[in-house]
């Protein structure tokens, strides 16, 4: 995690960042270090910052500011009303990150062939999609109704 705010790597460094896993042979993802890197990001980030999440192609966290999320929020309207995601309510979650909470929601794409979300798996929940969690529950829960009466 080179940066704190949210980037769109460019098709050029998405193909490095591919040519180097594929390198690798294997990648292996450890719990313990995606809850390190959830702490370091709650330690780190700064007055603007609202959310992340893990981005599974480039194998990586993103943080998103209010103005990044607003972007992400609109695409997955268009996403949810053109019947290609879902979100549902039991998929919101809360967990204690040395004693600050996040707010978990889960973007669950159509059809569901996605596998499981390391950052739930990280907590304990076993769920496929992807998770963006929040530093507050008035954010989670605000994305949360502006996607759900979205989705057919």
């Amino acid at each position: 995690m080179s940066r704190m705010t949210a980037y769109k790597p460019t098709e050029e460094q998405v193909a490095q960042r591919h040519a180097e896993l594929k390198a690798k042979g294997v990648s292996v993802l450890h719990m313990d270090d995606l809850r390190k890197f959830t702490r370091k990001i709650l330690t780190d980030k700064n007055k603007t910052d609202i959310g992340f999440t893990w981005i599974k192609h480039y194998h990586d966290f993103s943080v998103y500011n209010k103005e990044e999320m607003t972007a992400q929020m609109k695409a997955w309207k268009t996403l949810a009303k053109d019947g290609k995601l879902n979100i549902y309510e039991e998929n919101n979650k809360e967990y204690d990150v040395e004693g600050k909470t996040i707010y978990c929601l889960v973007i669950t794409p159509k059809p569901n062939d996605t596998s499981f979300c390391p950052l739930s798996l990280a907590f304990g929940t076993m769920v496929s999609g992807y998770t963006y969690a929040f530093t507050k529950k008035d954010n989670r829960d605000a994305i949360y109704t502006y996607i759900k009466k979205n989705c057919l």
